[in-house]
């Protein structure tokens, strides 16, 4: 059954239960959790919480491992407040929270939008003695973040470093995004750096940010690297990274470049997220004297540019 999460067969996961059952082989604790993250693998979050109800009406005792599967469920269907229970029943069950326990919750938490509850949990982690894992400070800087408290994230940052502990493509991601949203582009294009450094290779959310950082930095030609890195991975630009390198090019007034960024990323038909809202946000208007702003460029490309030099 386990085997199935793998493969996301959660038929052939239930066929296994049901001959185990005309078998006349009991399901036990092992059984249930194991059949409950094989549906959260298939994204079957409503049935994972039915095989964990049916384990109770079995009159079955879940382990540690089950009620981690349970807070993980509660998390992704955006019901933090039940993970925080989920914890506390574990509790008074006579089991003992184990530290995946702890980072499940933070997890939940950071998932439902509730970083403060993240943040307290961690402070009851510690307090009982448990040491963070790579995992615990990845998602206490996505907390952090979350709160707008950059200074706290970069700290948490830091001390990963100093214990050793391995930073991933989602740390970077937390880190790297919140450092764009505040204002502190240069930070943002360092650990960017640094993240190429470590040996771990940026996903779309990351280079996205990194353009939006040179963009608001103006700087074009560290946009324009990026960009060419990004093709050149396994990443697909799409409008964000377009109108990051756009907005780059405008604010160092190269405006030609500006407008073949435009022009390649409308003839490449990427998908638009809201209708145009996107590049409305981004794009700096063009200025009056290329002869009519942005829409008479788009209608006179060549005119326009010719005009400009």
């Amino acid at each position: 059954i386990s085997l199935c999460g793998h493969r996301q067969a959660l038929r052939h996961a239930l066929g296994l239960v049901g001959e185990m059952r005309t078998r006349g082989i009991a399901c036990n604790t092992h059984t249930y959790s194991a059949l409950m993250n094989v549906a959260i693998k298939c994204g079957e979050l409503e049935l994972a919480l039915d095989v964990f109800h049916q384990l109770q009406v079995d009159g079955l005792r879940a382990n540690v491992v089950t009620y981690n599967t349970l807070i993980d469920i509660y998390g992704k269907l955006g019901r933090w407040q039940d993970a925080i229970v989920a914890d506390i029943t574990l509790m008074w069950q006579g089991l003992e929270p184990e530290a995946r326990t702890f980072n499940t919750i933070i997890i939940a938490c950071n998932m439902c939008g509730q970083p403060q509850e993240a943040l307290r949990v961690f402070d009851i982690m510690t307090a009982r003695g448990f040491t963070p894992t790579a995992t615990t400070y990845t998602a206490l800087i996505s907390a952090h973040a979350k709160a707008d408290r950059l200074d706290h994230a970069l700290a948490t940052f830091q001390r990963m470093a100093e214990e050793g502990c391995e930073r991933s493509v989602i740390t970077y991601s937390a880190l790297i995004g919140t450092c764009e949203k505040a204002g502190r582009w240069r930070l943002a294009l360092d650990l960017f750096a640094q993240m190429g450094r470590d040996g771990i290779a940026p996903n779309t959310a990351i280079y996205n940010a990194a353009m939006s950082a040179c963009a608001q930095g103006a700087c074009a030609e560290e946009a324009r690297a990026i960009f060419t890195a990004m093709k050149r991975s396994t990443c697909r630009p799409d409008a964000l990274t377009h109108t990051a390198l756009a907005t780059a090019c405008q604010r160092c007034g190269d405006w030609a470049g500006a407008l073949k960024v435009r022009l390649c990323f409308q003839a490449l038909h990427a998908p638009l997220q809201g209708a145009g809202r996107e590049l409305k946000r981004y794009f700096v208007p063009f200025p009056q004297d290329l002869g009519g702003g942005c829409d008479s460029i788009c209608a006179h490309p060549a005119r326009a540019v010719k005009e400009r030099t």
